[in-house]
């Protein structure tokens, strides 16, 4: 089994998003950065039930990216290069945004914040998937467990931006 889900070049171009993981300074941040053109669309033209369908297929294929790209690099316990999980993460930190003016452009930048303030202190069970992302056996495992700490550090960041926007201080 060469490669599972995706071909090679593929699967490294969805992994790194681009190349924004092979940014040398913060590659996290890099990949986040990336995706904010890509919540902005979503928080602009599509409906609430639609952005979850989206997230959810969206995490799918970053979960089978990550898997493939451990399963063919074991060697690598901590892939930085891996930002999939960091746009993942920024789709559903943004779900309940919507873009009317000036709250879109503030709720889009306290998601992306938050996202990476929960992203680097990774409360739990964030901490138990990025724990188990660098010890499982497993190499799809791991590729879950990368791109679940992003989507749990993308929840908590989501539940801080709409209380905002639901209490009035992002308006």
């Amino acid at each position: 089994m060469n490669n599972p889900y995706f071909p090679t070049k593929v699967g490294h171009l969805l992994v790194t998003w681009f190349g924004f993981g092979r940014v040398p300074i913060a590659p996290g941040t890099a990949g986040s950065l990336a995706a904010v053109p890509i919540c902005w669309v979503l928080a602009e033209y599509v409906p609430l039930a639609s952005k979850v369908v989206i997230a959810i297929g969206f995490t799918c294929i970053a979960i089978l990216a990550a898997a493939q790209e451990c399963y063919l690099k074991p060697e690598i316990k901590d892939p930085g290069f891996i930002v999939i999980d960091e746009v993942a993460g920024m789709l559903w930190a943004t779900i309940g945004i919507s873009t009317d003016w000036p709250a879109g452009w503030m709720s889009i930048l306290a998601a992306f914040l938050l996202f990476r303030i929960f992203d680097v202190v990774k409360p739990y069970p964030a901490k138990f998937f990025d724990r188990a992302s660098k010890t499982t056996p497993s190499w799809f495992r791991r590729g879950a467990h990368i791109v679940l700490d992003d989507v749990i550090a993308g929840f908590f960041a989501a539940f801080v931006v709409n209380a905002l926007i639901f209490y009035g201080i992002l308006t």
